[in-house]
């Protein structure tokens, strides 16, 4: 990933997969293997929480479930991503309302890198983050706002990142050119920022962007 990032054409295009690979999951109807799930919501075995531990307490908030999920790999176990599951996660509630909450992520990336990869941290630091995509501007939202949606609707993605970069998303496949956060998001979003974005699904091409705000 650091190494894409230093040539803007490969970081684009780096980009660019991951956002059809992560289309690609979100319309998974069967179960799949995945290297990780979201700690929001984990079913684990019985055996296999026995057989790997309890996890690491010295995660104060954030990597804990991901470490716990390196553990299962290392015992050579399964996880699962079940698309007929539902539950509904009121995203940032557990970290917003403060400012300390980045400061626990670096704690925790820091220590799990350490753990994990603790011989290749030099050679990463030494090839450092790179420039990464230059970014377009980001027009204020707010939480109540209409995201409009270029015709046909279908051929179309809203992304929704906490991160500029849209390393990571959540997704929205609109069916008509306008959409809207949903009424829980609205309602108690109290964070520091999102990024949203339409993205032309065939090609992974931005068309707009936003950011909203809690001030905004």
């Amino acid at each position: 990933r650091r190494l894409a990032a230093r040539l803007a054409s490969r970081a684009v295009r780096r980009s660019r997969r991951r956002f059809h690979a992560r289309v690609g999951f979100w319309r998974e109807t069967a179960p799949r293997r995945v290297g990780a799930v979201s700690g929001a919501v984990i079913a684990i075995d019985r055996d296999a929480w026995l057989r790997v531990g309890k996890f690491d307490e010295r995660y104060r908030l954030y990597y804990e479930e991901i470490d716990f999920m390196r553990g299962l790999a290392r015992e050579g176990l399964a996880v699962l991503y079940v698309p007929s599951a539902r539950c509904q996660h009121i995203y940032d509630q557990s970290a917003a309302g403060g400012a300390e909450h980045r400061e626990k992520f670096a704690e925790s990336e820091a220590l799990y890198q350490q753990k994990w990869f603790g011989p290749l941290l030099p050679l990463l630091r030494l090839v450092g983050e790179g420039p990464g995509i230059a970014a377009p501007p980001a027009p204020p939202l707010r939480a109540d706002d209409q995201i409009s949606v270029p015709l046909p609707p279908l051929a179309h993605v809203v992304e929704v990142s906490p991160l500029e970069s849209f390393e990571t998303a959540a997704g929205h496949f609109p069916i008509s050119s306008e959409a809207r956060f949903p009424a829980e998001v609205r309602e108690s979003f109290h964070g520091e920022s999102l990024f949203v974005r339409v993205v032309e699904e065939a090609t992974g091409r931005e068309v707009s962007r936003g950011l909203l705000h809690d001030s905004a």
